[in-house]
């Protein structure tokens, strides 16, 4: 606790508080006409403090980001920045043994009317935020005790197009110069960020192969895949052979910007949307995934070989998908038995009545 007379002839003492993001100390000032005066005001608020920690919650948070969360991909690390941002804003000024149940619950709240998944992660972000201080001593408990979460919307999850709308993306996949970029994700199940990292050196039309073994990260960089099982070859099933053979190049990216450059986000929601508008079907990339696996399902390809294809880490999800798509077989068989029985089967019921005979008097 260093001390200086200033300028103006008062004794100053300063303590350290914590520190910032940049790793630099964070310190607090107190000041007095005399040396005694000086550290008695700061005596008097470290007494008020009672012992709390000496953390702010956005020097810990940023501590807590960058020493925790080595391993994971850049686009987790984006969306756990984001979250971790929100938190800071909303603690500004805050020291960590300061913050109560209900100022964590103010915070959870903002995000009513966000999909549960969104409010669920904010509240998964902040808990590990403040259970690692406790972990670490700085806290004697955490305040995320007890918090709800607000009412959600929900999401509106992933779908396998239609025959008919499949029939669209092969009819019309000229209609804007997006168009091949559907009929591959159509036709071989890949992700986004795999398909904008192919090169036509990944490309055997002589072999009828696509060789993946990379992605895109959208922000300008070639990147290991998802998983080490997402390092796969798949045929080059149908029209989608011809697609390839009429493009007009055959070197570099196999779809470049028009610039020449990988995607960015931003780029290729945009390109996405006209396409899907210029062909009137209202379908992400990740459906076209899904269609590709029901591609597979109803061609009868085994579990194995539909999780080589489709670049699962683990059997396990492939087998979420085969029972998500045994499910809709089956309703749709039902609802195929019901319409033919209304249709064939159903029967107008005849209804004939008898007269009883009538009781004489010697019955």
């Amino acid at each position: 606790m260093a001390r200086k007379r200033r300028k103006d002839g008062r004794v100053q003492v300063q303590i350290d508080i914590g520190l910032s993001p940049d790793g630099k100390r964070i310190r607090k000032y107190f000041y007095g006409q005399t040396l005694a005066e000086a550290r008695a005001n700061r005596d008097a608020w470290l007494d008020s403090r009672n012992g709390k920690s000496l953390d702010s919650v956005s020097a810990w948070a940023d501590t807590w980001l960058n020493t925790y969360n080595t391993r994971l991909r850049d686009s987790t690390m984006r969306r756990m920045t984001c979250t971790v941002g929100q938190i800071k804003r909303h603690f500004d000024g805050k020291m960590l043994a300061e913050v109560t149940p209900v100022d964590v619950q103010a915070f959870v709240n903002q995000f009513a009317g966000c999909t549960h998944m969104c409010a669920e992660h904010k509240l998964y972000v902040v808990r590990q935020i403040f259970s690692t201080a406790v972990d670490n001593r700085m806290i004697d408990s955490s305040p995320v005790r007890g918090i709800q979460l607000p009412k959600t919307t929900k999401i509106k999850g992933h779908r396998a197009l239609t025959r008919e709308e499949q029939q669209k993306i092969i009819s019309h996949y000229h209609a804007t110069g997006d168009g091949a970029m559907a009929m591959m994700f159509m036709f071989t199940g890949m992700r986004a960020g795999e398909l904008c990292a192919l090169t036509w050196d990944d490309i055997d039309l002589d072999a009828g192969t696509i060789s993946i073994s990379k992605q895109c990260d959208f922000r300008g960089h070639i990147t290991a895949p998802k998983t080490d099982n997402s390092v796969r070859i798949v045929p080059v099933m149908g029209a989608l052979r011809d697609v390839l053979a009429h493009m007009h190049t055959h070197k570099g990216l196999l779809f470049p910007t028009d610039k020449g450059n990988l995607y960015t986000e931003t780029i290729f929601n945009k390109a996405w949307h006209k396409y899907a508008t210029a062909v009137e079907v209202d379908c992400t990339p990740h459906d076209l995934r899904d269609t590709y696996a029901t591609i597979l399902y109803d061609a009868g390809v085994d579990m194995k070989t539909m999780q080589a294809l489709m670049g699962h880490g683990d059997i396990s999800t492939t087998l979420q998908v085969y029972t998500k798509l045994s499910e809709q077989k089956k309703d749709d068989s039902l609802q195929k038995l019901r319409e033919y029985v209304t249709a064939n089967l159903t029967a107008t019921p005849t209804v004939t009545c008898t007269s009883s005979p009538a009781l004489t008097s010697e019955e």
